[in-house]
């Protein structure tokens, strides 16, 4: 529902009930109960019960469930939580109406009287009482300042869903539930002064299967009466003197960046805030702000949104508190157009609109990314970067780029050699790494038909010393799939920053939105950028909750002055976030994630099934060179050179005879980059195969640099030490063989280990080993019955492949991952605190939700509840210390966890 801005003394509200079904007495005394209500509103009209998110007491309960009522300064909110409603039926007899006896005179009154009715398919109408017996038509174009929302499931609030330990079995008891938020004005609960009273309501609930009817009571009258008794008085800043109006533009629909007139486009299901901007007359005003919105005409959901607000004669979009601001719902988001409708009111006064706003939300892709952290100690003692930086990093990124999610996949550390390395010599590694990724996949899809995991578009390695650096096509012999890094300039941003290097894909000399931006020592600038200075030049919104105020700790509003850099600048901000995204690259990225383009080349590729050579290396910066690896093999994922190619360098492939059949050109470049000027640069080819080819030679100009030839025979390999049906549950030296027949250099000899957890989906292992053992730990892979692993030996040109025999392998728990809270992170009880994770099998497969679990304990009790079971989720919790941890659990029944600890005040 958004934030209030404005603060009002916590009140105790009474609720007097008398019970009354179908017109007959069941209980001749009340039963009351104390709800607290704050500023901020302690229900979001969403269709989930979450947990804290509703009162535990003073429910009203009739045979088919319970009603709970509970308010702030602006609404009345109603929980009609249907529990003998276990069909999810939409028909029109499956609904939940509320009467409210307006003007409390214990009686109908004709045109005065009104009642709300939610149909089972979310659509809600409000009418009129024409007669004692009598209603209008049920429109649904005139509810303009209370909203509802239906929905069937089973929630944590209500503990419809619950969790058995320690197996993690799950119940769900799916019923009917319908979410209620009533104007206090338009019931009759709030005078024109802001002063509160007594309102007086009816509930009648209808179910089609099981088929049952209940009115409580039957009929409103001055003995059977549902009254809210007692409340007190709102107190609510004095209205004052003055008109209130809307400036051009007032409403602002912004997912990260936006312009004033909404010209930056919008994803669909990506986290979207609306700032409402309402000018008063006098200095200040408060008023209640309410937003409604519709689709194809039908009013969504949960229609209106409504805030307080302290409007100003002269509102600054800089500023927070100038403005309304509402998260959206996510059924709001989905892709289509949206029509939104702001109104405001002096505090319980009359309602001024806008004019309407349509924006357009667009789908777009969820791309795949793999997260690797560099092991830069030792096997036995790893040193590598830390999960909350890991994190912060991927939130970020999720945050300022144009996409409703990312698929980050987080690996081992085990991918990797192990040991202390420069940041060029990790590109060079990641290289490697993301040609073993597409052979792995290519194993499965080739000879399988079926993808084994979602293929990254990039990996991203993560060291443990401060800077980062990419592999941008523009940027000498780049692929534009690899990047690295830890803190850089950008902190929190740093991902984001390098995989946007990656993401331009124009050649030298036409790049653009992947170079940085000139000023604070950052090298050679976008030459498209299109404005004066290095700032974002629009005001920026942090969409992550809890959103706060200008603090350099964090910050929502991110403004459009001088202090605010774009994030690929070296310039800071001073605060966090301490860089944005501006509207010009926002703009640039979002055209490349339109649905089905990052992955059209690779797709293209995979359907030709065509052999190629894998040429790798690395060139000096005196122009010397060699191969690291040459490689018959299916054709992969990496930069295709052809021979109109031309530069410093070039590969050429040549027939047994020595002949010349191709030449391919290429030039790597030495200039800085990201602060480092190279003394090296990694090369990785793929060259379309050429008949007769018999020798890859590498030149600097005419000068030779090294060649391989292909041998007649290939290396011929086994495994050693494994035997069929052999349990591997602890780390195992696996050994092999190897020997040619040739006279080859052993030295060029290069294995790459793969393994299959059922003999048709490969993953990658290890790979550029130059031994023959490494030591496997089924910890680092998904478990297996028929498992196998796959050696690939390389003589320097010829490739052979050797599967072992099945084993099985124990497997390791999932990958789990905590966004949101932070650790160390202060919440307030008013708030509802966002709980955002990742769980994720060894495999690269995600969760379904019904194995994530989030559970609070707070500290100093053994009392642990259940607060979420989706990977994103919500929680309402009473001041204390609390461990909030995130449990998975795969299908293997391997479960793993990760706790952080916050402060709620």
């Amino acid at each position: 529902m958004g934030h209030m801005s404005v603060h009002i003394t916590r009140w105790a509200l009474i609720i007097a009930l008398i019970f009354s079904i179908n017109g007959s007495q069941v209980g001749a005394q009340s039963q009351r109960a104390t709800v607290t209500a704050s500023a901020v509103s302690s229900v979001i009209i969403d269709g989930i019960i979450s947990r804290g998110e509703w009162p535990r007491t003073g429910a009203l309960r009739f045979a088919q469930g319970n009603i709970t009522v509970t308010r702030d300064a602006l609404r009345l909110y109603m929980l009609v939580n249907v529990t003998g409603d276990t069909n999810s039926q939409t028909g029109a007899t499956e609904y939940a109406s509320v009467s409210f006896d307006v003007n409390k005179d214990g009686r109908i009154t004709p045109n005065v009287d009104v009642r709300f009715t939610l149909l089972a398919s979310g659509v809600m109408c409000k009418q009129t009482y024409t007669s004692a017996s009598a209603l209008s038509r049920c429109d649904t174009t005139n509810v303009e300042k209370s909203s509802g929302v239906s929905t069937f499931n089973c929630f944590v609030g209500d503990e419809s869903r619950t969790v058995a330990l320690p197996t993690y079995a799950t119940k769900c008891t799916a019923h009917r539930a319908y979410e209620f938020a009533f104007d206090l004005v338009e019931i009759g609960a709030m005078s024109s002064v802001g002063t509160a009273s007594a309102p007086r309501f009816a509930v009648e609930v209808s179910s089609l299967t099981p088929k049952f009817k209940v009115s409580l009571p039957a009929v409103i009258n001055n003995s059977g009466e549902y009254t809210i008794a007692n409340l007190a008085n709102v107190r609510l800043p004095g209205i004052g003197a003055g008109t209130l109006s809307f400036p051009a533009n007032p409403i602002e629909v912004t997912q990260a960046i936006q312009t004033v007139d909404n010209l930056v486009p919008l994803v669909a299901k990506k986290d979207t805030v609306v700032r409402v901007t309402v000018k008063s007359s006098a200095p200040t005003i408060p008023a209640v702000v309410y937003l409604s919105a519709k689709r194809g005409g039908v009013t969504l959901a949960g229609s209106p949104l409504s805030i307080i607000m302290t409007a100003k004669n002269s509102p600054n979009r800089h500023n927070l508190e100038d403005t309304a601001n509402f998260l959206l719902p996510d059924a709001w988001t989905t892709a289509g157009t949206v029509t939104l409708r702001a109104s405001v009111a002096k505090v319980a006064g009359s309602v001024l609109a806008s004019t309407s706003t349509s924006v357009q939300f667009n789908t777009r892709d969820v791309p795949t990314y793999w997260v690797t952290p560099l092991n830069e100690g030792t096997a036995a003692s790893p040193t590598v970067a830390s999960d909350e930086l890991i994190s912060s990093n991927e939130s970020y990124f999720e945050t300022v780029y144009p996409v409703a999610d990312v698929n980050f996949v987080r690996r081992t550390w085990s991918d990797l050699d192990v040991g202390e390395k420069n940041i060029s010599d990790v590109i060079t590694m990641g290289v490697e790494y993301y040609h073993a990724i597409g052979i792995a996949w290519l194993f499965t899809y080739l000879f399988v038909g079926s993808e084994p995991f979602k293929l990254p578009e990039m990996v991203y390695i993560f060291t443990t010393k401060p800077g980062g650096m990419s592999d941008p096509v523009w940027y000498g012999t780049g692929g534009g799939r690899v990047a690295a890094g830890n803190v850089g300039s950008s902190r929190e941003g740093t991902l984001a920053h390098e995989f946007n290097h990656n993401l331009d894909r124009n050649v030298s000399g036409s790049e653009t939105f992947g170079r940085h931006i000139e000023g604070c020592n950052s090298e050679a600038g976008d030459s498209a950028w299109p404005y004066s200075d290095r700032y974002i030049n629009e005001v920026g919104f942090d969409t992550r909750l809890p959103w706060t105020t200008a603090t350099s700790a964090r910050r929502t509003v991110i403004p459009n002055n001088d202090t605010w850099p774009d994030y690929m600048t070296y310039c800071q901000s001073g605060s966090l976030p301490t860089k944005w995204v501006s509207p010009y690259r926002y703009t640039q990225q979002y055209a490349l994630y339109a649905p089905g383009k990052a992955r059209s080349d690779e797709m293209a590729r995979v359907a030709s099934k065509t052999p190629a050579f894998w040429m790798s290396g690395i060139i000096n910066v005196d122009g010397s060179g060699n191969f690291n690896k040459v490689a018959f093999e299916p054709e992969t994922f990496s930069p295709t050179i052809t021979d109109t190619m031309t530069g410093t360098h070039s590969i050429k492939v040549l027939d047994s005879l020595g002949a010349e059949l191709e030449s391919y050109g290429f030039t790597p470049d030495f200039t800085a980059h990201e602060g480092i000027t190279p003394t090296v640069k990694a090369f990785g080819f793929t060259i379309p195969n050429t008949t007769g080819a018999a020798k890859i030679e590498l030149y600097n100009g005419s000068t030779l640099l090294e060649s391989r030839t292909k041998s007649a025979n290939s290396i011929v390999a086994a495994f050693s030490n494994l035997t069929r049906g052999q349990v591997i549950n602890k780390k195992t030296a696996v050994n092999w063989t190897a020997t040619d027949a040739d006279t080859t250099d052993s030295t060029l000899w290069r294995y790459d280990i793969f393994y299959s957890p059922d003999g048709r989906k490969w993953y990658p292992l290890a790979m550029n080993l130059r031994t023959k053992t490494f030591v496997f730990d089924p910890n680092t892979v998904q478990a297996g019955t028929a498992a196998k692993l796959r050696l690939v030996a390389n003589d320097g040109f010829n490739v052979t492949r050797v599967d072992s025999t099945v084993i099985s392998v124990s497997g390791g728990p999932p990958v789990v991952t905590i966004t949101q809270p932070a650790n160390a992170g202060t919440y307030s009880s008013n708030d509802f605190i966002p709980l955002n994770g990742d769980a994720r099998s060894i495999s690269t497969d995600g969760l379904s939700e019904n194995n994530v679990f989030w559970f609070a304990k707070k500290v100093g009790t053994n009392v642990t509840q259940l607060i979420g079971t989706s990977n994103q989720s919500q929680v309402k919790l009473t001041a204390g210390t609390y461990d909030i941890t995130l449990v998975a659990k795969d299908a293997n029944s391997k479960v793993n966890t990760k706790v952080v600890r916050i402060v709620v005040r």
